[in-house]
């Protein structure tokens, strides 16, 4: 039991990792020290790798276990995961700017988030709620786990070298020649590399993990030891990566040949991690207590976090108060509240009754007489075909019909009259910071639609680069516009940019400086 205590506080601290992650992705609280920084920003790819290293240890020690069946163990990771999926979707749809996604035109987005496919689509991936691409990768996981256990079970070592060589050829084929060829954006490269088999490995591990972890018979003193001078290895990692380059997004992620190395680094130190914090028995109930309580949680901060943050900080002039007096101050007061409105949310749907809803539904509408039905059958199709089409005319027009719409529609109204071109569709690079970039993006496409665009801020990292660098990657755009809200490297050259309805410009190609570099479109 202490083993699967120590990967469910291992889950719990990855879900944390992902979580301070995206308060900076929101928020955009820089510190003054780069390293810590860089290593916020890697917190949700090394918590991702964890979350899933930690899936595979956990399937393969329940399904090893005889009285357990797969067909049970799926009711009850599905139990544990479905309330919190759904309603969280439900609420997305109704009450933020998801909303644009209830339409037939936005049918896949729909279907595929219900049945755990959306992280397959492009359109879909991130449409929603951003966060639940790592669930559609869970549940896939969980899908072809049996096969995948006998397949360890039989050829551990071959295994791992299988799927080592699916997920790291399918990143070599996705990022130096599919996606190069294609002139994809950025964004395909973040959503592609973070499929199942493309993270196929990772899972693997895990699985090995659990399957030997009765080999480590070392005492506490040496697992201690051990686990932190990996963790030092972790850590040693991510810095040197993440600040060794000027792209260094580009470097410690997969997309560059050293970032394919430094992956596969990190997967062996975190698999090495596992190995030996597994049999660590944690003397201090303290910390098991805050450790066990947020890894009975983990699952719903995971869900709800994204939602939760981006509501508080853009609709609380409070929470934005305290973010700007300090970071460190901000940084604990977000943590704090996703955990415990998680929390809170946990404790309400578990103490909801499903199949006793379901059984109360099911009795009622066998009591529903015929003409009701036709009645109703009539009433959805009037609706159907008057007020529907009225939403889709209001989007299409880029009018504030939607509830809660954001600064993406904002953005998209003040540049869609000023991008005029030769062709049907004009390409544009999008730029911004984290703080409203990431939640921007994917609205902003289907507001600008049929207007396509290449990058994106969050992805590029180009806020941190040198001058030169800078001017070059802008010059090398094959690119009709730039819509900028916000970026550092501008606002330093005197650019005035607006922060709420962003500004639109042209590419100067002759510009010797950046202060000359772009023209804006009036």
């Amino acid at each position: 039991m202490k083993s699967n205590k120590n990967i469910n506080y291992l889950m719990a601290i990855s879900v944390l990792m992902i979580a301070v992650s995206n308060i900076y992705k929101v928020t955009h609280m820089v510190f003054s020290n780069l390293y810590l920084t860089n290593f916020i920003k890697f917190g949700e790819e090394l918590g991702t790798t964890i979350f899933f290293f930690t899936c595979g240890y956990a399937i393969y020690k329940s399904l090893s276990k005889k009285e357990n069946n797969y067909i049970d163990y799926l009711k009850k990771q599905l139990k544990k995961l479905a309330p919190h999926y759904y309603i969280s979707l439900i609420i997305c749809l109704l009450f933020t700017s998801a909303t644009i996604y209830i339409g037939k035109d936005y049918f896949l987005n729909l279907i595929s988030h219900f049945f755990f496919f959306h992280n397959l689509f492009y359109t879909c991936h991130s449409s929603i709620n951003s966060i639940l691409w790592i669930i559609g990768i869970v549940f896939q996981f969980y899908l072809l786990a049996p096969i995948l256990k006998k397949t360890v079970d039989k050829f551990p070592i071959l295994s791992y070298i299988f799927s080592l060589f699916i997920s790291l050829g399918l990143k070599w084929l996705l990022y130096f020649v599919i996606l190069p060829q294609n002139n994809l954006d950025t964004s395909y490269y973040f959503i592609y590399g973070r499929q199942l088999f493309t993270t196929l490995d990772i899972f693997i591990l895990g699985m090995l993990i659990s399957k030997y972890e009765h080999k480590n018979k070392l005492n506490n003193c040496w697992n201690i030891f051990l686990s932190t001078l990996i963790l030092m290895g972790i850590v040693f990692i991510i810095f040197v990566g993440s600040n060794s380059f000027d792209f260094w997004s580009a470097q410690i992620y997969s997309m560059s040949k050293k970032g394919l190395f430094y992956f596969y680094i990190l997967d062996i130190l975190v698999a090495l991690f596992v190995f030996f914090i597994n049999k660590i028995n944690f003397k201090s109930k303290r910390v098991s207590n805050v450790l066990s309580f947020l890894a009975e949680h983990s699952y719903a901060l995971l869900i709800w976090h994204l939602l939760i943050l981006n509501n508080l900080v853009n609709n609380s002039s409070l929470v934005s108060n305290i973010i700007k007096s300090s970071n460190w101050v901000g940084y604990l007061f977000l943590i704090v509240m996703l955990i415990i409105i998680s929390y809170i949310i946990d404790v309400v749907i578990n103490q909801i009754n499903f199949t006793k809803v379901y059984n109360l539904i099911k009795e009622d509408w066998a009591k529903i007489k015929k003409i009701p039905v036709y009645v109703s059958i009539l009433l959805i199709f009037i609706l159907s075909v008057s007020y529907i089409p009225k939403i889709y005319k209001n989007v299409e027009n880029g009018e504030k019909y939607i509830h809660h719409c954001q600064g993406a529609c904002k953005i998209a109204n003040n540049v869609k009259d000023k991008m005029k071109c030769l062709k049907d569709s004009c390409k544009y690079i999008y730029l911004d910071t984290e703080d409203t970039g990431y939640l921007y993006y994917n609205h902003l496409r289907y507001y600008l639609y049929p207007f396509t665009t290449k990058y994106f801020n969050t992805y590029v990292y180009i806020n941190y680069v040198t001058d030169e660098i800078f001017m070059d990657f802008i010059k090398k755009q094959e690119t009709d516009y730039i819509i900028v809200r916000n970026n550092e490297k501008l606002i330093t050259y005197g650019y005035d940019l607006d922060l709420e309805n962003g500004k639109i410009f042209t590419i100067n190609y002759e510009a010797k400086d950046i202060s000359n570099l772009l023209e804006e479109v009036k």
